[in-house]
């Protein structure tokens, strides 16, 4: 089992690439994915960590891609995703909470 940190960042439309700043009539599919949608699939892979308000450590028999891809699942098309492997040996972190949980 390996330990992965997730970073992302959500974009602010559906992912259906129409602005929706000013008012008209177009018809097509909303992508219904939310922050919400993000984290259960992030909790989902495996035990996590929330450590930052964006970005959680989680530990997987999953590779970094697979993670990804599974993400990606759920994912509105403007929204950014980052799966990086990861251990206590290898990282820095101000909380010390973080690296004893990565070493377990």
């Amino acid at each position: 089992m390996s330990a992965y940190m997730i970073t992302y960042f959500l974009s602010d439309t559906c992912g259906c690439g129409h602005d929706h700043e000013h008012n008209h009539e177009h018809n097509h599919e909303h992508i219904e994915s939310s922050e919400d949608n993000i984290i259960a699939k992030i909790k989902s892979v495996g035990a996590w960590a929330h450590f930052m308000p964006e970005a959680y450590l989680v530990k997987s028999t999953l590779s970094a891609q697979k993670i990804l891809e599974e993400l990606k699942e759920v994912a509105n098309t403007g929204d950014i995703l980052f799966v990086t492997k990861t251990d206590a040996e290898s990282c820095a972190c101000q909380n010390q909470a973080v690296i004893d949980w990565l070493a377990k």
